[in-house]
């Protein structure tokens, strides 16, 4: 009886695990389906802002 009690904990953890798995699978095929969208949103962002990149390195880097 003992062994059986063992074996339905065994796959209950086992459904679990499954399940928790599963949904993570889920939520990163949703975000990678979004992904397309939001860089879209941010690069519509970036230009409307005025799409310039200022990189300004630092004066000891300078060769001289």
């Amino acid at each position: 009886m003992r062994l059986l009690h063992l074996i339905a904990a065994l796959l209950v953890a086992a459904a679990i695990i499954s399940f928790v798995l599963s949904a993570l699978g889920f939520v990163l095929a949703g975000a990678f389906k979004l992904l397309p969208g939001v860089l879209l949103v941010l690069t519509i962002i970036f230009f409307a802002q005025g799409g310039h990149v200022d990189i300004r390195l630092p004066e000891k880097w300078k060769r001289k």
